[in-house]
């Protein structure tokens, strides 16, 4: 069942036009994780050109706050024509446990008639998310002893054989990150990009994924990875290969997102409202018997009176 305060019933503000443009729901929102404060908000439909429809969840840019937008999205630079683009944390615990996988940021992209329904708004959570074994990767993340160094280094190679990063003192109350750029606009020139550093901060190891789902094809694309760990020089690039081995997708798109609905272009038939006859020609020609069987009795009568004229006539002469 569909939560009221997220179904955004929509209220097209004008009628829809006859060129080409691409109708979408348009809505926002913004409210604490959790409840149900877009009970007020309405969508509109809006028509753009060279667009596509767009739902986004954006649960990063204020803590403990989530915005919701409907609308519509420029064509330019869109991967595909039917994605979900997430952005996911998965954090691990020093008792190797996970906090459940928390989506920073999501958004689903499509290309027909008012694609973007308000009941997918809820649906985007559980389509898209990351699962691993703690006990898998909790030896590439941790370790019981204390830090004093991490990798440091800003790769952008084509080459697979590249420099390894240096390693780094780090303070014991620090951790490491690494980050890859697979797919980024600013290292489009790289098919190997990363940054590792040395943070003097720590919080819980953790890993944060930003991939794209090619819905249509089922593919399947990581854009960056980045790793927060706490063990020595754990930031290496070889670590990140060896965590996406052990991460699965869980990817359960509800029906929802399948619906491309069939364009019909057939004109629609004119219906037009019959024309109703005369008054008095219908009344005429219900009303007015035929003529026909009165002539038939007036002639049956005279040829009867005429044979008895004649008999009579033949009886006086005999």
């Amino acid at each position: 069942e569909i939560n009221d305060q997220l179904y955004f019933r929509p209220q097209a503000t004008t009628s829809k036009p006859n060129t080409g443009l691409l109708g979408c729901y348009t809505c926002h929102c913004e409210r604490a994780v959790g409840s149900d404060d877009c009970k007020i908000l309405e969508c509109t439909i809006e028509y753009k050109d060279k667009s596509y429809c767009e739902i986004v969840r954006n649960f990063k840019d204020s803590d403990g706050r989530e915005s919701i937008f409907l609308g519509h999205v420029e064509q330019t630079n869109l991967p595909y024509r039917h994605f979900i683009h997430a952005e996911e944390e998965l954090i691990l615990y020093t008792n190797l446990t996970w906090h459940p996988p928390s989506v920073k940021f999501i958004s689903y992209i499509c290309d027909w008639e008012l694609c973007n329904d308000g009941r997918l708004v809820d649906k985007l959570i559980t389509s898209f998310q990351f699962n691993v074994e703690p006990s898998e990767i909790a030896a590439y993340l941790q370790s019981p002893e204390p830090l004093s160094y991490c990798a440091e280094c800003n790769i952008c190679s084509n080459f697979s054989a590249f420099d390894q990063c240096t390693n780094a003192s780090c303070s014991s109350g620090g951790r490491c990150y690494i980050d890859q750029y697979i797919k980024h606009p600013d290292y489009t020139n790289c098919v190997y990009a990363f940054k590792a550093e040395c943070e003097n901060f720590a919080t819980e190891s953790s890993i944060i994924l930003t991939a794209t789902y090619n819905i249509d094809d089922g593919m399947l694309d990581y854009e960056e990875v980045n790793v927060y760990c706490s063990k020595n020089g754990c930031n290496q690039p070889a670590t990140i290969y060896s965590l996406l081995e052990l991460i699965d997708e869980d990817i359960q798109l509800d029906p929802l997102f399948f619906i491309r609905p069939i364009t019909n272009t057939t004109a629609p038939p004119i219906i037009t409202e019959p024309t109703p006859s005369s008054p008095a020609t219908a009344t005429a020609t219900a009303t007015t018997p035929s003529s026909s069987p009165i002539m038939a009795v007036s002639r049956s009568a005279a040829i009867i009176i005429f044979l008895i004229r004649l008999c009579i006539s033949l009886f006086i002469i005999s």
